[in-house]
């Protein structure tokens, strides 16, 4: 039996496509197993990378943040003020009527918007 002669073309061209091949199959494998990971599963590495991320932030509470203190400094003056509140603090509505209203008009249900499945990044 002869062996299957390759020029040195041929191999790098077959080690491309083996190796390419490979990582796909590798890159496929990861997806399923994400796909198989609970969500509770996921949601605690992700707590997890948020904590190690705010674990090495140079500033981690906003008030120490010089950036901060000069914007307060020199444009809205002191936390609380007319300016800072206006530009910077969210307000509530309360839209509980709103929706109550679209429900009794049959365009709006809790129980229709509650099975929406959730999407998370490694699906």
């Amino acid at each position: 039996m002869k062996l299957v002669e390759f020029t040195r073309r041929q191999f790098l061209k077959a080690g491309m496509v083996v190796t390419g091949g490979l990582l796909i199959g590798l890159k496929w494998t990861n997806k399923a197993y994400a796909a198989i990971k609970s969500q509770a599963e996921y949601m605690k590495d992700r707590l997890k990378g948020i904590y190690k991320h705010d674990a090495e932030m140079e500033y981690r509470c906003s008030q120490d943040n010089p950036m901060i203190s000069y914007a307060y400094k020199h444009f809205f003056g002191h936390p609380m003020s007319e300016l800072a509140e206006k530009l910077l603090h969210t307000q509530y509505h309360d839209r509980s009527a709103v929706l109550k209203k679209l429900e009794e008009q049959g365009l709006f249900s809790w129980k229709e918007f509650n099975s929406i499945p959730a999407h998370y990044p490694f699906e």
